[in-house]
């Protein structure tokens, strides 16, 4: 059964009085179908086919990937789709994405989650996004819907502010998400909350000390409700 968001609430602030005073507290959250409703990769790889800036066949070797729960393969395929592209151009893409109103993947903000990231940083719990995503198109997004939070995503190298295909390590993919919080967060210190929305952040749910998991009647949602962890609608 879905908690609501006050459960949630003191099972974070009972976190918070446990844990040391000087100790700085962090939550990490995934961003696509966890933050918004929907895909920012899938949205951008859709948008890139259907005005022909993207081989057809990239969407399709995209999505049979995502079928076959190939993911690693998948999000790697959506970051380096993006090469050729200046970082503006695919910027203001993201924000036409966001604004049409007749997308074929719409894109909104989950307001509940986004409450849950106040709450956070009124209790001085710093607020970090870790997506599989390409981290130039979370980025813009953050924007277009004013979530607040530091990121991780996919880091394409930039050459006169030219997207390349090349990719930094580490990925935050799968159990590279733990290793992405180890290397740019804390090495040590575990999230005091972890937020996600698919098996692709089971690892950094199990990370952390709270999990809370969006609830998309999906094979993680099973898991949580056998390991009874938090689940949000």
């Amino acid at each position: 059964m879905p908690t609501n968001l006050k459960v949630i609430e003191k099972s974070i602030q009972g976190a918070i009085d446990r844990s040391s005073q000087n100790s700085a507290q962090f939550a990490v959250f995934d961003f696509d179908n966890t933050c918004i409703v929907n895909d920012i990769g899938d949205a951008m790889m859709e948008h890139l086919c259907r005005h022909e800036l993207l081989r057809g066949e990239v969407l399709h070797r995209y999505q049979k990937l995502l079928e076959e729960k190939n993911i690693q393969d998948a999000y790697i395929l959506c970051a380096q789709s993006l090469a050729g592209f200046t970082i503006e151009k695919i910027k203001s893409i993201v924000t036409t994405i966001i604004r049409d109103e007749h997308a074929t993947t719409k894109l909104t903000a989950r307001e509940e989650i986004l409450a849950l990231m106040d709450f956070l940083t009124e209790h001085g719990v710093a607020n970090w996004i870790v997506s599989a995503s390409p981290q130039v198109l979370v980025e813009q997004a953050m924007a277009e819907f004013g979530i607040l939070g530091k990121l991780i995503g996919i880091r394409n190298r930039i050459q006169d502010g030219v997207i390349s295909a090349k990719l930094e390590e580490p990925l935050p993919i799968l159990s590279g998400k733990v290793n992405c919080i180890k290397a740019s967060i804390d090495p040590v210190r575990r999230p005091i909350l972890g937020v996600g929305d698919s098996m692709n952040d089971l690892a950094m749910l199990e990370y952390a000390e709270i999990k809370l998991v969006i609830d998309r009647n999906n094979e993680l949602t099973e898991l949580a409700r056998s390991r009874e962890w938090l689940i949000v609608s």
